[in-house]
């Protein structure tokens, strides 16, 4: 009758010990779930976020390009003007280099 009694005992623990890893198990499966929707949800949110990051850097690289373009534009109409500038020097620079030659080789009277 011992034996009887201890092994209900021994059962009754192995259950309890059971139950007990069927929590623990069930309490896992529900911390997997919690942390995936967890994932999920800050996924969603990195993504919205790096979207909306990256639809401002192209609105500023469009300014930009504007501002590159006009500045661009600046220098095209600088270098023009100093290309002109160069051509007229070098008229000037052949006029006197004709007047000196002139002066040179008029005879001393």
């Amino acid at each position: 009758m011992y034996f009887a009694s201890l092994d209900a005992t021994l059962e009754g623990l192995q259950q309890q010990a059971q139950d007990v890893f069927s929590r623990i198990n069930d309490g896992r499966k529900e911390d997997h779930k919690v942390l995936s929707g967890f994932r999920e949800t800050l996924l969603q949110k990195v993504s919205e976020l790096a979207e909306q990051l990256e639809e401002r850097l192209f609105q500023a690289y469009g300014v930009h390009n504007e501002l590159i373009q006009q500045r661009l534009q600046a220098l095209a109409e600088v270098m023009e003007s100093v290309e002109e500038a160069q051509a007229e020097m070098r008229r000037i620079c052949g006029a006197v280099e004709a007047a000196y030659r002139d002066l040179c080789l008029q005879p001393e009277a």
